[in-house]
């Protein structure tokens, strides 16, 4: 049986245009939020041309935090 997540997020990574789905996670846990962001930077500094987002999983995609090499992660703020 699976676990609810509390706050659903998405981490996802771009290598040509398009954002494909890494994994799924509960952002509510902040030690599994950490080791998703600090995965996705060690593999960013293999590839300088990939950039990351960390998005809500509920069918909006609403990009809270977005990585490149250039400025590592940055939250983004809507509105």
């Amino acid at each position: 049986m699976a676990t609810e997540r509390k706050r659903p997020v998405k981490l996802q990574v771009n290598t040509n245009g398009a954002w494909k789905d890494l994994v799924r996670f509960d952002a509510g846990i902040d030690v599994m939020a950490a080791e998703a962001m600090d995965a996705a930077e060690r593999l960013g500094q293999v590839d300088s041309s990939v950039s990351f987002r960390l998005v809500i999983d509920d069918g909006s995609a609403t990009t809270l935090y977005r990585w490149t090499n250039e400025l590592g992660w940055k939250e983004v703020t809507h509105g």
